[in-house]
């Protein structure tokens, strides 16, 4: 009788062991699949950088070529596309706490960009059109200051591109920690490039000005 009592003890035991067992070895994979899922996020959210890197590319050669156009008073009807984001949008918020603060900080400054450049994209579209019809019906009614005007914020929106552009490329290049000092060889660099930009846009009018206006109209650019 005692026999059988231990007996059903050890497999009460064994009972409880095994279940025990299979609980955590169930929250283990359960565990895992969670790491593995935040880090596939993780991955995709900074592989993303490289797609939006290569719209802003698109635009920033329209952008340029818009700006050749205006120098020759050409109008056209093309603008950039949208830049699309839909990790950051739809899962950031995923895995946000398991990003660094230099990370965090530098994600949501390149996408705060983003957010302009799509919102600039849309205005200057309308913008553009408009232009485009009042040109169509009245060409003389585009005059040299409504000229001056488009170019102006062409000259911003392209500043805007590549400044988002140079962010980029700097959380690519310091990806686990990608802080943005206030000072030392990163900021110098940092404004030597918004420096660059302004001489980039005035060695454009120049180069534009070399071109005839036939070269700069059929000059191709990719969406």
């Amino acid at each position: 009788m005692e026999v059988n009592h231990v007996l059903a003890d050890e497999k009460l035991i064994i009972a409880l062991i095994s279940a025990a067992v299979a609980l955590l070895l169930g929250q283990l994979v359960v565990y895992i699949k969670y790491r593995i899922n935040k880090c596939q996020t993780k991955r995709a959210l900074f592989k993303e950088l490289q797609d939006i890197e290569t719209s802003l590319e698109s635009a920033i050669a329209i952008t340029r070529h818009k700006l050749e156009m205006n120098v020759h008073m050409i109008h056209s009807g093309t603008m950039p596309l949208p830049v699309g984001s839909y990790i950051f949008d739809n899962y950031y918020k995923e895995v946000v706490s398991e990003l660094s603060s230099s990370q965090r900080r530098s994600y949501q400054l390149i996408h705060h960009y983003v957010k302009d450049i799509n919102a600039s994209i849309e205005n200057l579209t309308k913008k553009n059109i408009e232009a485009s019809e009042a040109y169509f019906l009245n060409p003389s009614s585009i005059d040299v200051k409504h000229r001056k005007l488009w170019f102006d914020r062409l000259a911003s929106f392209y500043e805007v591109l590549c400044l988002t552009q140079w962010h980029i490329s700097y959380h690519k290049e310091n990806r686990r920690n990608p802080e943005l000092p206030y000072n030392g060889p990163v900021y110098d660099d940092y404004v030597a490039f918004q420096q660059d930009i302004q001489l980039a846009l005035k060695e454009l009018i120049e180069e534009a000005k070399k071109k005839s206006a036939e070269e700069v109209a059929e000059q191709k650019t990719r969406l």
